[in-house]
């Protein structure tokens, strides 16, 4: 009986051999039934009965196509069932006997009575076979809709927790992201999960390329929140984020997204992630417009003339020229920033910091002076001081101001700490933060230099010889102008 199974490549001989098999099985049949009649609760008699009528009914179906004789075996399994509820062996077999008959809800029924009359401690062996059947076979075209997976997952997450996963995966397969969504949101949330940046960074993935398609979460929000839970994975996700409103044509928000990951990232890493993403996105966007601009050039020489039409379309190319010149020109100091939000007590990078704010205003100021030279309408003039105000707002905060070096200085030497600096000379930032104002050559700028002085003498240095520096400091600047009074009151002070 174990080694047949109806592969001979002669028809014929299949088919005698099937009938053959057929008597046999007519005389084995009375033979079961009174046996079981006698014995109802044997679990071998009605394992070697309904084994050998389901091999029957297969062989049928394989080699005649004949489907009557499983509505027999399906009665048996029924019967059979009365009296072997408690073993797991007979409900594989008949919900296996069932989905080769391609009875799905049937057998979905089946696989809810079986965990039903089966004990908790047997159903690991059911929810097996029952996911492999729900999520089906893709090439077979044999599929169950999304929700009715999802219904028989959440089910058999409350039996085992772990098996979420297999429930996102195939949600992602299946190409429903919004389910797929909610569950890794959910996946998550859930300190017991071992893998949960691995389930980060899918979801991530899921938000960049099909955000518009999930709408029973909010992903911007949650991967927001997720910045903080993965510090290290924050150039990615605002990324993401802006990558999520790229596609949904929110061009101003991928721009805010990129600008806040570029003000808030904490690792030189991440900062390259998100300004290399953005500088790529403002020059596609760039040449987008060009495009466009080429397009409408095409046009108007073939003879439709939208002179309206051309103009703006070089205004956006101009736009987004601007755009990109602004942040090419801003990574220094962006650089700078992240490395103040690593450790704001470090010297070195406050007066790196200075340095490129020096260099900065330099430039600008060889650019005012050039555009002064070539530009002899006032109102040209006025709209290029209008442009490089605007850009130096790009650049970075201190450039709002009218003394961007020295508004650095002063947010450098109410920072730093002095029993917390890591590197460099504090004492020399505040002297340097003087000499820039004595540079000004200014009687307001000396006063001003001055008093910075006089709150350097009072900082409480880490070294004493530090301390004294100060004041000698600022003692020689009393003697620059002669003051000997004042200069004489510092050294008694110093004493």
């Amino acid at each position: 009986m174990e080694n047949w199974g109806g592969t001979s490549s002669n028809q014929t001989d299949v088919n005698n051999l099937l009938k053959a098999r057929g008597k046999g099985l007519a005389n084995r049949i009375p033979i079961y039934e009174c046996a079981l009649q006698h014995l109802p609760g044997s679990y071998k008699l009605w394992f070697a009965y309904l084994s050998e009528l389901s091999t029957h009914a297969k062989a049928c179906a394989e080699v005649n196509g004949d489907l009557s004789v499983f509505k027999t075996v399906n009665q048996v399994y029924e019967r059979a069932l009365q009296y072997m509820h408690k073993y797991p062996r007979i409900w594989s077999d008949y919900c296996t006997l069932l989905a080769h008959q391609h009875l799905v809800t049937r057998t979905r029924k089946t696989f809810d009575r079986a965990l039903q009359a089966l004990p908790v401690t047997q159903h690991a062996k059911v929810w097996k076979q029952y996911c492999t059947f729900v999520k089906g076979n893709k090439e077979k075209g044999l599929r169950l809709p999304a929700f009715i997976v999802a219904n028989v997952y959440h089910r058999y997450c409350q039996f085992d927790t772990t098996k979420r996963e297999e429930l996102v995966h195939y949600l992602l397969d299946s190409e429903h992201h919004d389910e797929a969504a909610r569950q890794l949101t959910l996946l998550v949330d859930d300190s017991q999960v071992r893998s949960a940046r691995e389930l980060w960074s899918t979801l991530r993935d899921l938000a960049a390329k099909h955000g518009d398609e999930v709408t029973s979460v909010d992903l911007e929000n949650v991967l927001r929140t997720g910045i903080t839970r993965f510090p290290e994975d924050a150039g990615e996700t605002w990324c993401s984020i802006a990558e999520m409103h790229t596609r949904n044509g929110n061009f101003a928000g991928a721009r805010d997204a990129y600008d806040e990951g570029i003000e808030t990232v904490s690792m030189i890493r991440s900062f390259g992630v998100v300004y290399d993403r953005y500088a790529r996105f403002e020059e596609a966007l760039t040449k987008a417009k060009v495009r466009v601009m080429e397009a409408i050039a095409e046009q108007e020489e073939g003879g439709n003339h939208d002179t309206a039409e051309q103009a703006e379309a070089e205004r956006d190319v101009d736009l987004c020229m601007e755009r990109l010149d602004a942040l090419l020109s801003r990574r220094a100091l962006s650089l700078n920033a992240v490395k103040l939000r690593q450790d704001e007590h470090d010297v070195d990078a406050w007066n790196e910091r200075v340095t490129i704010l020096k260099n900065h205003m330099k430039q600008q100021s060889n650019n005012g002076n050039e555009s002064n030279e070539n530009n002899e309408n006032n109102e040209n003039e006025a709209d290029m001081q209008e442009d490089e105000s605007n850009d130096s707002v790009m650049i970075g905060r201190e450039t709002m101001e009218e003394d961007p070096v020295a508004t650095c200085y002063q947010n450098a030497v109410s920072t730093v700490l002095p029993h917390k600096v890591t590197s460099g000379s504090l004492v020399q930032l505040w002297m340097d933060y003087a000499t820039h104002h004595l540079s000004q050559k200014s009687i307001h700028d000396f006063e001003v230099a001055e008093n910075i002085m006089q709150q350097a003498s009072q900082v409480l240095f880490a070294r004493r010889s530090e301390c004294a520096k100060a004041r000698c400091t600022w003692a020689e600047m009393r003697l620059e102008r002669e003051d000997f009074d004042g200069t004489f009151k510092i050294e008694k002070m110093k004493i």
